[in-house]
């Protein structure tokens, strides 16, 4: 029968701990937020994120949340995600396509978020917002235009029809007077 050595000059075996420990999810990307940042996590993706000490040029596209705490110059297109721009981020877009856009950091280029656009207090923007809902917080910074869209559930609904003709003498029972048609014919008319 095996027995249990307990030799003091061998080491023992320690299990490995994961590389991150903070307050988040199981099966959760490890990006941390600011505290007025909510951690999101997508339904059909995890979390990107571009690192304070990234520089990011390109185009970005997928089915994924994205933090960018570094610097970024392209455009973005997450119809179905957030982006959320942190503290330190510094962003220079064509363009950014997204569900929720959350502007914590800078950014400079047009905005078009699907249902919500935010700038934090914090938060410097420079350029075209258009939104169905848009929330600037007093003490951000905001040069540009806004344009608020209608929502889904607006656009969905059917089209007014006009308002129906005043009602005939048909339909309140009471005889019409006749129309009276002026004769031009020289018979009618009296010396």
């Amino acid at each position: 029968m095996w027995k249990k050595d307990n030799n003091p000059d061998q080491p023992t075996p320690v299990a490995a701990k994961p590389a991150f420990q903070g307050n988040q999810a199981p099966g959760q990307s490890n990006v941390l937020r600011s505290s007025s940042t909510p951690p999101t996590r997508s339904a059909k993706g995890g979390t990107s994120a571009i690192s304070a000490d990234i520089v990011f040029n390109g185009k970005i596209h997928g089915k994924s949340d994205i933090v960018i705490s570094g610097q970024f110059e392209g455009s973005i297109e997450l119809p179905d995600n957030s982006v959320t721009v942190e503290l330190s981020g510094k962003v220079n877009a064509s363009s950014i396509v997204a569900k929720t856009i959350t502007i914590i950091g800078t950014v400079e280029g047009t905005l078009n978020g699907r249902e919500l656009i935010q700038v934090m207090s914090s938060g410097n923007v420079v350029g075209d917002i258009k939104s169905e809902k848009i929330v600037l917080e007093n003490g951000c910074k905001f040069k540009g235009t806004i344009e608020t869209t209608p929502s889904a559930k607006e656009t969905a609904s059917p089209p007014k029809t006009p308002p129906s003709p005043a009602p005939s003498s048909m339909s309140t029972g009471k005889p019409s007077a006749p129309a009276v048609k002026p004769d031009s014919s020289p018979s009618s008319k009296l010396a």
